[in-house]
């Protein structure tokens, strides 16, 4: 294969054990184009034979997969030793966009992934960082990851500490591209350094990770559009700022949710003019929802406010569930001009809607395991009793009835 110097397009290379292809083979095809696969690294004899491949001398690839051996067992000492070495010596070129690695037994070192200046993606999962505090991940560079567009860490059991300072470019902060980043079961990490702003950043997660918290100062989001909380601190939520663009928000079992009330100021639910869909679940501890000129409002959201406010008039769909204390929700929680959906699940101690009457635009109510709910708002006709376990019912409120569709289970009669 090494005489065939003008080769282009090579799919897959698969290096051989004993007198099988090695990497010399790969030395002299300058001229490969687009995506290379590098399978059964765990078959190179000797380390410096990783370098015979001359992969920073390939400017055409724009992808490159490395793959060792897969599901092999329990690593000892010299194999992860072998494998790092053979990493480091393989030295891809600068103009990757897509790296992958599978196999890599190395875990408790990231990767020094910032010496690639074009990558667009990065997803590190899985890995035993425990000590590790990001800079490895930035490699030797002030200009790390300038093009970055996603990033992403998963089941990261005992990763302790990552700063974003130790990676920033100079007058420009980290990440300057970045438009999704997520963090998901990171239950030891905690963020050092959080930058003033992610300019550019439209997604974010935030799952299981129970110690992350944002500084007191701010943190400006200004292009955010998709928010997602689960299973973490609420204090994650206090530095947040610069949101009016937040088109997606949900909040799913969080501690110290008082610290939401914050995320939702600059003010109130109607500062995200822009917010087409709420999902709040499992968070009993909820006191306030929002403030207005009057303070906070919707005390423990077991009396709310008998006012007729509309929260939010680009909220297209609304999701309740599992909230153990509330009794009954605000008229103008329903009142906004374009609710198509409604969702209100597992809230046991619900009993009314407050007399809200609910939008001529809606098109989908959901009332599931609600037993203590004993009445519908204005506009839904009532079903017979033997029915109300689960029906349809037209809408009486002077929209489209027939496309009305209304689901109740456990709903008192």
């Amino acid at each position: 294969m090494g005489d065939l110097v003008k080769l282009e397009i090579l799919p897959k290379f698969i290096v051989g054990a004993d007198s099988g292809p090695t990497h010399k083979e790969l030395k002299d095809l300058q001229f490969l184009l687009e995506e290379l696969t590098i399978h059964s690294l765990h078959e190179v004899a000797e380390v410096g034979d990783a370098r015979d491949s001359a992969l920073n001398a390939k400017p055409g690839l724009t992808s490159l997969i490395l793959i060792w051996a897969l599901d092999e067992g329990p690593a000892n000492t010299t194999d992860v030793t072998s494998q790092t070495q053979v990493l480091d010596c393989l030295q891809p070129h600068i103009k990757i966009k897509n790296l992958e690695i599978d196999g890599y037994r190395e875990k408790q070192t990231l990767p020094s992934l910032g010496l690639l200046p074009l990558l667009k993606e990065v997803t590190v999962q899985g890995m035993d960082a425990g000590c590790a505090d990001g800079s490895e991940l930035y490699g030797n560079t002030m200009k790390s990851f300038p093009f970055l567009e996603t990033l992403a860490f998963v089941d990261m059991y005992t990763w302790e500490r990552w700063s974003f300072s130790t990676g920033s470019m100079q007058g420009n902060g980290p990440f300057p591209q970045l438009r999704e980043l997520s963090l998901h079961n990171c239950p030891k990490l905690i963020i050092e350094g959080w930058p003033s702003q992610f300019p550019t950043l439209v997604n974010l997660a935030i799952v299981s990770c129970p110690l992350l918290e944002t500084p007191i100062v701010i943190v400006s989001l200004p292009s955010l559009e998709d928010g997602h909380f689960g299973d973490c601190d609420g204090r994650i939520l206090r530095g947040i700022a610069s949101i009016s663009s937040l088109t997606r928000l949900t909040v799913v079992d969080i501690a110290r949710i008082l610290e939401l009330t914050s995320f939702l100021q600059g003010g109130s639910l109607n500062s995200l003019t822009f917010l087409e869909e709420l999902h709040i679940g499992s968070c009993n501890e909820l006191l306030c929802l929002w403030e207005d000129k009057e303070g906070c409002r919707c005390s423990s959201l077991e009396e709310p406010p008998n006012d007729k406010q509309s929260y939010g008039t680009s909220l297209k769909a609304l999701r309740i569930r599992h909230w153990s204390k509330v009794m009954s929700l605000p008229y103008g929680m329903t009142m906004t001009y374009n609710l198509l959906e409604l969702e209100i699940q597992n809230c046991p101690s619900l009993t009314s809607f407050s007399g809200a009457k609910l939008p001529c635009s809606l098109r989908i109510l959901e009332v599931q395991n609600c037993q203590k709910l004993q009445r519908l708002p204005e506009g839904i006709e009532t079903a017979p009793r033997s029915n109300r376990d689960d029906y349809s019912s037209k809408s009486s409120n002077g929209g489209d009835s027939s496309a009305m569709r209304v689901s109740l289970l456990c709903f008192k009669s």
